[in-house]
């Protein structure tokens, strides 16, 4: 601005000049050439103005374009992002500071877990989140009041902390709790959301918080604000009629510990086994048909059955295992909303509290031996790759169920179909 009015003034002085070579006077000139003057310091202000607009516009689109990273980028900026995703378990390589394909995929694998627009570039948005924006916005917080309580991927602290804890003490979280909400909490937090009929998003939100007994005095432990929901029990959940379920799932034969009045995974399974012999829903859940089958149970009846049943808890897995046919197949997923062909067996044998590797590769090599299939059993193939590369559940009748890539889907599938005949490897145990 102050350039172009030195250009303007320099430019009149000029012209003066030359009408004072000419001989006239100075009080002639301006009374002759004020019109002429006004006009001319009028046009440089004029010009002077647009030319500051257009610097600002321009100074505007380069602070836009250098707050967002993208591939072909370097530098510490690149480096601090790639720090933060490896931290949140989405970035797998050495952070060198150079946006490669490497932090592309990571950028959009956060991007998708947290509902931004998927195009593998950090703008201000991604950034804010991730934290990398100075105080601006702070790592995972939202602006918004109403979603102050949420915890999802991205966010840490103690809220964190001790949804970790009580997930583990459920058995749905697996790691040891940091107060990071990374990949592994996301999944746990899904598969509760599963099994205690929430909304599955793999986000902690006031209802999830309130289900898990963390939002206080709120919404306890468990409980739900329907009232045709009230006399659900499931995992979370805890107090008198918890007691009284165990008791007599106890005296049935199917619960083994201690009762404690406390709704954990050893429940759920007697519950499982319960509803699986009585031909109910095998969901694990204590709804309003299950209790009342338990109130007319016979003991006596009850125990012989399951004598008798001594492929009980096979079945029950299978029963759980065809809940799902349908899921999507999604790479690398590990349920409940999206499975890969090891990440559907680990969440099904897990719901039973039966330990299993994640990868069908340690899969295949940590179980028993098998010579004859049954119900229950995991069967591999060789696939895409050398070795077990793709894992399913035997289900008998020359069945298996699996998630299936070609299928895009969980589904059952025929041992003799000629594509996996020629491929099966053989199949391991871990029941019994």
């Amino acid at each position: 601005m102050e350039f172009c009015l030195l250009e303007g003034i320099n430019a009149l002085r000029g012209e003066i000049r030359d009408l004072l070579d000419t001989g006239y006077s100075v009080i002639s000139i301006i009374l002759q050439k004020r019109g002429e003057f006004l006009k001319s310091i009028l046009r440089v202000l004029t010009f002077c103005l647009v030319t500051s607009m257009i610097f600002f516009f321009q100074s505007s689109v380069g602070f836009a374009e250098q707050i967002a990273l993208k591939e072909g980028m370097s530098g510490d900026s690149v480096l601090r992002l790639q720090q933060k995703l490896r931290d949140l378990g989405y970035y797998q390589g050495v952070p060198d500071g150079s946006f490669g394909p490497g932090t592309h995929s990571a950028v959009t694998g956060y991007q998708s877990a947290n509902e931004f627009t998927v195009d593998g570039i950090a703008g201000a948005g991604t950034l804010g989140a991730l934290g990398l924006l100075g105080s601006e916005v702070s790592s995972g917080s939202n602006s918004s009041a109403g979603e102050t309580s949420v915890l999802k991927v991205g966010v840490s602290g103690d809220r964190v902390l001790k949804l970790q804890q009580q997930l583990r003490d459920l058995g749905y979280y697996q790691g040891t709790p940091d107060g990071s909400f990374g990949p592994a909490t996301h999944s746990a937090v899904a598969s509760y959301q599963s099994a205690n009929n929430l909304t599955v998003d793999g986000i902690a939100g006031a209802g999830t918080l309130g289900a898990l007994g963390l939002l206080g005095s709120e919404v306890t432990s468990g409980s739900n604000s329907t009232a045709g929901e009230t006399s659900v029990l499931k995992v979370g959940v805890s107090g008198d009629r918890v007691l009284i379920l165990q008791q007599k799932l106890s005296e049935l034969g199917y619960y083994q510990g201690t009762p404690d009045g406390s709704f954990g995974s050893g429940t759920r399974s007697a519950v499982t086994n319960f509803q699986y012999d009585n031909k109910l829903t095998v969901d694990g859940i204590a709804g309003d048909k299950t209790l009342l089958a338990l109130q007319s149970a016979n003991p006596q009846v009850a125990l012989a059955n399951r004598g008798q049943a001594l492929d009980r808890d096979a079945q029950v897995i299978v029963a759980f295992a065809k809940q799902h046919l349908g899921v999507p197949y999604v790479w690398a997923g590990q349920g409940p909303s999206g499975f890969d062909c090891s990440g559907f067996t680990y969440y099904v044998f897990n719901h039973f509290n039966i330990d299993l590797p994640r990868m069908a590769n340690e899969q295949f090599y940590a179980g028993s031996q098998v010579s004859k299939l049954q119900p229950g059993d995991l069967v591999f193939f060789t696939t895409y790759e050398p070795g077990p590369s793709h894992v399913g559940i035997f289900i008998g009748d020359d069945q298996f169920i699996h998630a299936s890539s070609g299928a895009g889907e969980v589904t059952i599938t025929s041992l003799s179909e000629a594509y996996y005949q020629s491929r099966y490897l053989g199949a391991r145990r871990y029941i019994g």
